[in-house]
C-alpha cells in the first residue's frame, strides 16, 4: 500500500511537472510563436495590399501610356497626312506657277502683237484721214492766248484730218486736250506748233499760244490733232475791237508792273540780307529799316494793282465774249 501511495505520489508529481512544463511551454513558446505568426500575417497582408495597389497603379499607368501612345500615333498619322496634302498643294502651286509664267510670256507676245497692230492702225488711219479732209469755219474763245494773231473776233478756217506732213513748226493746230497732261484748260485747244519730235515712231508736237509766256507743258501726239488752221479772217467789229484794245493796254501795264514787282523782290531780298549782316555788328539803331519798309509798301501796292488789273481784264473778256458770241452761234475753240 505504501508502495502504491508512493507510486501515486510520484505519478501525481510527474503529472504536475508535465502540466507545469506544458503551461510554461505554452506561455513561453506557443504564445510568442502565435503572436509572431499574427504579426507576420499582418505584414503579409500589408505587403499583399501594397503589391495589389502597385499592380493596379501600374495597370492604370499602362492604360494611360497605351492611350497616349495611341493618341500620339493618331497625331503622327494626321501630321503625316497633312504633310502629304501640303506637298501635293505645293506641287499643284508649282504647276500653276509654271502655267502663269507661260501665260506671262504669251501676254508679252500679245503685247508685241498689239503694239505692231497699233502702228498699223495709225498708218491706216493716216491713210484714211488723208483721203477724207473736211473744212471747218469757227471762232476761238476770248481767252486771249493767241492774241493778236487770232482773237475771238476773227473767223478761222481749218482743215480736219490733217496728214503728218501738213504739221510742222509754225503751223497753228487744234488738238484734243482731254487725255493729255497739259497745263492748260480746254477740251479743244488751238495753239501754234513750236517744236516737233518723233517718239517711239509717233510724231509729237510742242505747242504754245502766241500771247502766252510759256508753252502748254506737254507733247501732243499726232493722234490728238484734229485740225490745222489754213486761213484767218479779220472782222470789222468796232465794239469788240475797243474792248480788245482796252484789254491789251491793261495787259501792257500788267507786264510793266510785273517787271517792277520782280525788281522790287530782288531789291528787298538784297537789303534784308544786308540788314541781317549789319544788325548783329552795329545794332538796329545804326542799321535803319525804313528804306526797306518803304520798298515793301511800294511792292505790296504794285501787287494789289496787278491783281486789280487781272480782275479788270477778266471782266472785260467776259464782256467781249457776250458781245461776240451773243450774236452768232459759231463753234468756240480755246
Amino acid at each position: 500500500m505504501r508502495v502504491i501511495v508512493r507510486v501515486l505520489l510520484v505519478l501525481g508529481f510527474g503529472a504536475m511537472t508535465a502540466s507545469l512544463s506544458l503551461m510554461l511551454a505554452y506561455h513561453y513558446f506557443y504564445l510568442p510563436a502565435v503572436e509572431t505568426y499574427r504579426v507576420d500575417l499582418r505584414v503579409h497582408q500589408a505587403i499583399t495590399t501594397v503589391h495589389q495597389r502597385t499592380i493596379a497603379d501600374m495597370q492604370a499607368r499602362s492604360v494611360r501610356a497605351t492611350t497616349n501612345y495611341d493618341t500620339l500615333t493618331s497625331n503622327f498619322e494626321a501630321a503625316d497626312r497633312q504633310i502629304t496634302r501640303l506637298m501635293q498643294e505645293k506641287h499643284s502651286i508649282e504647276q500653276e506657277l509654271i502655267a502663269l509664267q507661260d501665260q506671262v510670256h504669251e501676254v508679252a507676245e500679245l503685247e508685241a502683237i498689239k503694239a505692231k497692230l497699233a502702228e498699223e492702225i495709225v498708218a491706216f488711219t493716216e491713210q484714211r484721214n488723208a483721203l477724207t479732209p473736211e473744212m471747218v469755219t469757227t471762232q476761238v474763245q476770248c481767252t486771249g492766248s493767241m492774241d493778236p494773231t487770232v482773237t475771238c473776233l476773227d473767223i478761222v478756217t481749218m482743215i480736219s484730218n490733217p496728214a503728218q506732213m501738213d504739221i510742222h513748226v509754225g503751223v497753228i493746230i487744234a488738238y484734243e486736250n482731254e487725255y493729255l497732261d497739259c497745263n492748260i484748260v480746254g477740251a479743244l485747244v488751238m495753239h501754234r506748233v513750236t517744236e516737233v519730235r518723233w517718239e517711239n515712231g509717233v510724231k509729237q508736237f510742242r505747242t504754245q499760244g502766241d500771247h502766252n509766256p510759256i508753252d502748254d507743258g506737254c507733247w501732243v501726239p499726232f493722234s490728238a490733232v484734229r485740225y490745222y488752221v489754213t486761213a484767218i479772217e479779220k472782222r470789222d467789229a468796232p465794239e469788240g475791237m475797243a474792248l480788245l484794245e482796252q484789254i491789251w493796254a491793261i495787259e501792257k501795264q500788267q507786264v510793266t508792273l510785273g517787271e517792277r514787282i520782280d525788281e522790287k523782290d530782288v531789291e528787298i531780298k538784297r537789303i534784308q540780307a544786308g540788314l541781317a549782316l549789319c544788325r548783329p555788328v552795329w545794332g538796329a539803331d545804326v542799321c535803319p529799316v525804313g528804306h526797306v519798309n518803304n520798298i515793301i509798301a511800294e511792292h505790296n501796292r504794285d501787287v494789289r494793282s496787278y491783281t486789280k488789273k487781272a480782275e479788270n481784264i477778266a471782266a472785260l473778256r467776259g464782256q467781249l465774249h457776250n458781245v461776240v458770241f451773243g450774236e452768232q452761234g459759231l463753234r468756240e475753240i480755246d
